[in-house]
């Protein structure tokens, strides 16, 4: 798949070749970025030095991949996932990370993730609603793909077992479009929730 022929599929394996991504997501505010760095460095301090942390700046939620490829997305496709973005309704919420557990992946590069139950029902609403907007605009696939709401701490050689955290909270009062490139991410838009 490439930029010219987006669709909401899972995103593929980072490759050479694919390696502009181009997607909906929640950041966290301050307050919570601070508490999030918290619970990251202690668990790598408890985990060794084989977990590679992401840097706080990349922190997010993904809530819709529209698409990857080798190059920058055209502007023509960042345009309309913005103008379909606009669509959505919803008024600010909650939300409350209170679990922290390894995920499977490659030896050496596992993710060690933010989850949650009912602390992230308001993020799995507004996945929704984007993606019925983007799939009646013809950047998906009519079907919703599995989605469970996570925020990547670190990737590593580790197996932690799910475990409970105190909650992680704040106020989810606006969506990004990001693109995640060899250089960094870029917030290429941003909607407030003003259901």
């Amino acid at each position: 798949m490439n930029f010219a022929d987006a669709t909401l599929t899972p995103p593929p394996r980072k490759t050479a070749v694919r390696a502009h991504r181009l997607y909906f997501a929640l950041r966290p505010d301050a307050a919570a970025a601070t508490r999030i760095a918290t619970i990251r460095d202690g668990l790598v301090r408890r985990l060794g030095a084989s977990a590679k942390a992401v840097d706080a700046a990349r922190w997010h939620v993904s809530l819709n991949f529209v698409a990857a490829g080798a190059d920058a997305p055209p502007a023509a496709l960042v345009a309309r996932a913005a103008a379909l973005a606009r669509q959505p309704a919803m008024p600010p919420f909650a939300v409350a990370f209170d679990r922290v557990v390894s995920w499977k992946g490659r030896v050496g590069h596992r993710p060690l993730v933010l989850t949650g139950d009912d602390g992230l029902i308001g993020v799995e609403m507004l996945s929704q609603r984007i993606h019925r907007a983007l799939a009646a605009g013809g950047l998906g696939p009519p079907r919703e793909r599995d989605f469970v709401p996570h925020l990547t701490l670190f990737w590593g050689d580790h197996d932690l077992a799910e475990q409970p955290i105190e909650p992680v909270r704040w106020t989810v009062r606006e969506f990004a479009l990001l693109r995640t490139a060899p250089g960094g991410q870029q917030v290429l838009g941003r909607w407030p929730l003003t259901g």
